[in-house]
């Protein structure tokens, strides 16, 4: 029996790493005392971040090998490991590390990993995938040279069976196309490296939260906004190549890590005000899909341009909340050649 399956595998896997979320309780540990927003129920009630943003079996994988299904999980910890001491540090010395590129490694997968994020590459090969077919079985010619490539020994009654029945699958409604969870984890971990090359063209900005006013965060933690001038187009969709978007994660109640796409001269340490606080923990609220994480009793959010002590029913909500705005980029599918299209989705 080889290492890997004799080796227990673990179960409970974050989405949100416990050493992030160790930040916002105290102490400061994966057993520390950390509070919870329910934006489902508007309930409030205290945890742990060991307890926190998991799911069982959420990063576990089936190969042709006989690999663990717990290799996507252990690379994660590995990986941690590397960025968890860099984002404490930064919270105890109130400064930016000399080596950014720790902290860019965990924004990149942290805006992969998350269950929003597996339903967006979920859309995304659907979207793909339904474009394929629709355009598979509009020339029937074609339809045949392509499936007797992938169908070496068919016959024609087979070609016309499977062709049928390829047109009975898009008339149904709600037609779709569902990927498997080990090719969702792929993606995730194929696309971070570019997320990470992409941050890196970034100027990074530490925000720095008045004692009154502690950040939170969520179960999405990485926020794209909007920096452009006035309100954003009706077509216009948040990237992390995009020059109009700003990136913004809290590494911890009292900091705020913002990427621009300009330079910025001078100090990259910025103190910010309870009313800057406020907006940014809007954002964080708005665009969790259910859980919000902060530390002490209460926190400040904007509602309406009203500065109010939450959480409030005001925040309750779910993924689509539209107070959330956009939280990714858009698939772009332009048939025929929608399989060219399998790779990151921008």
């Amino acid at each position: 029996m080889s290492t890997a399956s004799a080796r227990p595998r673990t179960r409970k896997q974050h989405y949100v790493p416990a050493c992030v979320l160790s930040q916002f309780a105290t102490p400061s540990d994966r057993d520390g005392r950390l509070m919870v927003f329910d934006r489902q129920t508007g309930a409030v009630r205290p945890s742990t971040p060991g307890n926190e943003a998991h799911i069982r079996d959420f990063h576990a994988v089936e190969l042709d090998s006989r690999a663990d299904a717990n290799i996507a999980e252990d690379a994660l910890a590995k990986l941690e490991a590397i960025f968890a001491p860099v984002i404490a540090r930064v919270n105890e010395t109130r400064g930016l590390p000399s080596e950014i590129r720790p902290l860019l490694a965990f924004i990149a997968m942290q805006f992969v990993r998350t269950p929003s994020a597996r339903e967006w590459f979920r859309q995304g090969h659907n979207a793909i995938w339904m474009a394929t077919l629709r355009a598979s079985v509009r020339d029937r010619s074609t339809f045949d040279a392509t499936a007797r490539e992938a169908m070496p020994g068919a016959t024609d009654a087979d070609l016309d069976e499977t062709y049928e029945a390829v047109r009975e699958f898009l008339r149904q409604p709600g037609a779709r196309v569902d990927m498997d969870q080990t090719t969702l984890v792929r993606d995730a971990f194929q696309l971070a490296p570019d997320v990470e090359d992409w941050l890196a063209q970034r100027c990074w900005l530490l925000g720095l939260a008045p004692p009154d006013a502690p950040a939170i965060t969520s179960d999405d933690p990485i926020v794209l906004e909007w920096t452009g001038r006035g309100k954003p187009p009706s077509d216009w969709y948040p990237g992390i190549g995009d020059p109009n978007t700003v990136v913004l994660v809290a590494l911890g109640p009292r900091h705020i890590l913002a990427g621009v796409t300009q330079q910025v001269r001078g100090k990259r340490r910025r103190q910010l005000t309870r009313e800057d606080v406020a907006r940014f923990n809007t954002r964080i609220a708005c665009r969790a899909a259910r859980f919000v994480y902060f530390s002490g009793a209460t926190f400040p959010f904007d509602q309406n341009g009203t500065i109010v002590d939450g959480p409030t029913d005001w925040l309750k909500g779910d993924d689509s909340d539209p107070r959330g705005g956009r939280k990714r980029g858009r698939v772009v599918v332009q048939e025929p050649d929608a399989l060219d299209l399998l790779g990151p989705f921008a």
